[in-house]
Parts: structure tokens; sequence; C-alpha cells
């Protein structure tokens, strides 16, 4: 079964990784540097704050209608501000996956503690989740699923903000971040694997 995701249109999910891409090139890229825009949207206290970079601004043109309608756009925002934190893309497993993985190779303490977890899946408060969630992007040293971490701040303002939440559990995204931070190393890799196959055309 293909996962349930808030980013459904691959136009979109291009848009959001060319736009981080241009603000982290790669080594030896001769593409203009836009480390300004990033900082900027590093300084970023809050998603309020990042709603009127440039960066941002940049963003919102390269998107569809839909996803920059006004009630989106702060949601959005946030998602611009915590990638900005990312800086290198890993979309081998998802962000909650890549949160319980062993902050060192020899023993099972995941880089975002179980409580730490539990803080960030209760959090009601956009600004509250905008700050523990980039907490958790710096555990991984900034190396984080982009398009996972983006389609998780959109779903989790849609299910806060917006009281809008799939009719089946297993979609929602406290279960689907549980069940991706939980479940064993083994059986997530599998589960990530199948569902790259089945997002491939």
């Amino acid at each position: 079964m293909k996962r349930y995701v808030t980013l459904t249109e691959e136009a979109d999910r291009a848009a959001i990784v060319a736009w981080w891409r241009q603000m982290n090139p790669l080594p030896g890229s001769r593409a203009p540097s836009y480390a300004g825009r990033r900082a900027e949207l590093r300084r970023a206290m809050d998603p309020a704050a990042v709603l009127v970079t440039e960066g941002f601004a940049d963003l919102a043109a390269r998107l569809s209608d839909d996803q920059t309608k006004p009630d989106k756009l702060l949601p959005l925002a946030a998602a611009a501000g915590i990638v900005a934190h990312v800086g290198e893309n890993d979309p081998s497993l998802s962000f909650a996956a890549q949160l319980a993985k062993p902050a060192a190779e020899v023993g099972d303490k995941p880089r975002l503690s179980t409580l730490r977890f539990a803080q960030l899946q209760q959090s009601h408060d956009l600004d509250l989740f905008y700050r523990r969630t980039i907490r958790a992007v710096k555990l991984l040293r900034g190396t984080a699923n982009v398009l996972s971490i983006v389609d998780g701040v959109l779903q989790w303002a849609q299910e806060e903000l917006s009281k809008h939440y799939q009719s089946d559990p297993r979609d929602r995204l406290r279960v689907r971040w549980g069940l991706d931070y939980f479940r064993k190393p083994s059986n997530r890799d599998q589960s990530e694997h199948a569902e790259q196959e089945e997002e491939t055309p």
C-alpha cells in the first residue's frame, strides 16, 4: 500500500528539492550561491519571520497555487525554515525513522530520545513544533529527508490547525511517525525500500 502524503503533486515535490539544492549546491558547482538566503532562513525565530524572507518568497513562487493558498502559507513557511537547517538531503529513510537511528555506531540510543520524540509528537502550537523540529534536525547533524520533513510539517498543520484528519488512523501523522520511529531497523529499511519502489514510475 502506498503511503499517504500531503504533497501529492510531483511538480511541487521536485520544486522543493530544487529550491533546497539551490541553497545547498554540490561541491564544485558553478551555480549561483544562495547562502545568504539560507542564512536568513536559519536566523528566523518562528514561521512568521520566515514568511517575510527572500528565500521563502522564492519557494512560494515555484509551487502550485494549491500549496500557496493563504491558509497554507504559514505552515509552508515553517517547513521552509526547518529544511533550511538541512545540509544534506538523505531520502533513504523517513524523517521519523532517521530520528530513531543510533547516535553512535556502537549502541542503540536514538539520536532523538524517546522523551523528546514524544514531546515533538505532542506539540499543538506551530511555533513550538517549529523549534522542536529544528532541534531534531540539528541532532541529525543536518542530514535529513527534506521531502519527508516538509510533508510532515504540512500534515501536522492540516491536523492540528485545520483539524482535518485522515479517515484511516494509520495515515495520521502521529501514527506514521510513531511507527517509523519505533519500528525495528530491518523492518523499517524494508518498508522504506518498498515505498520508494512504489513511487518509481
